[in-house]
């Protein structure tokens, strides 16, 4: 049986994924593509009616250059169950996240992915570098 706090938390982390998902202009099935599911369970996730695993959640954080914690960082606003914070504890590596991908970044790391061929990878990380010299 879910209670409500659980229910509030699967929600709370579903309006997570959507705010991140919507920040970087992905839409729910290029989400669903990064991460090997569909848009649907995508939709699911971030009305709070299905949970996401532990591990699910860590994956999607790694494909999008989030901290886990992004989907933990408020607290759910009812006074009849704790804050999330007050719940969890999550202890990481902060030095992997220095950087963070904005969407224009994010847009060109996509397009970058798809070059199938290493030379045209190459001659394009060497045009970029020349450019950032200017």
């Amino acid at each position: 049986m879910t209670n409500k706090f659980d229910l509030d938390v699967d929600i709370f982390i579903g309006k997570q994924i959507r705010t991140l998902r919507r920040s970087l202009n992905l839409t729910q099935t290029l989400l669903g593509n990064k991460i090997g599911i569909t848009f649907q369970q995508i939709q699911k996730y971030e009305k709070g009616l299905n949970k996401i695993s532990a591990s699910r959640l860590y994956n999607l954080s790694l494909k999008l250059n989030t901290p886990i914690t992004y989907f933990f960082d408020q607290s759910i606003n009812d006074n009849s169950a704790p804050s999330v914070n007050s719940n969890l504890s999550i202890e990481e590596n902060n030095e992997e996240f220095i950087y963070e991908v904005n969407a224009p970044e994010q847009n060109l790391i996509e397009v970058f992915k798809e070059i199938k061929s290493k030379k045209n990878k190459d001659k394009l990380l060497n045009f970029l570098k020349e450019v950032a010299k200017d």
